[in-house]
């Protein structure tokens, strides 16, 4: 769910944004990055697994990056985000679709909250 409103946010509010929670591997902050994520917090890698766990996940990170044709971070961040997709409306439906999968509704007020 996260990375689903990072993707809806980036390119649409001025803020920095960061992804929190969760992100233990390269592909998390790849993930992130190009939802449109401007940091990734790790805090929680590096208390479990060290400081060279950050080193890890830089080195995964570019490596990924690299594999894949991106020539920098600037260039992989937001590419999957709402803001650069040809059929938000599809986007939009995936996001409906994941929120029925998880079971996890939002409160609201119409609902007899």
């Amino acid at each position: 769910m996260r990375l689903y409103w990072i993707a809806i946010l980036a390119g649409r509010v001025r803020p920095s944004l960061a992804l929190s929670g969760g992100a233990h591997e390269p592909l998390d902050a790849v993930n992130a990055v190009m939802a449109g994520a401007d940091v990734v917090q790790l805090v929680s890698a590096l208390l479990k697994d060290g400081p060279g766990r950050l080193t890890a996940i830089r080195d995964g990170f570019t490596r990924w990056g690299d594999e894949h044709g991106f020539a920098s971070v600037g260039e992989m961040r937001g590419c999957v985000s709402l803001s650069n997709c040809h059929h938000p409306e599809g986007f939009e439906r995936a996001g409906y679709v994941n929120v029925l999968q998880s079971g996890r509704f939002p409160a609201t007020p119409w609902a007899g909250h």
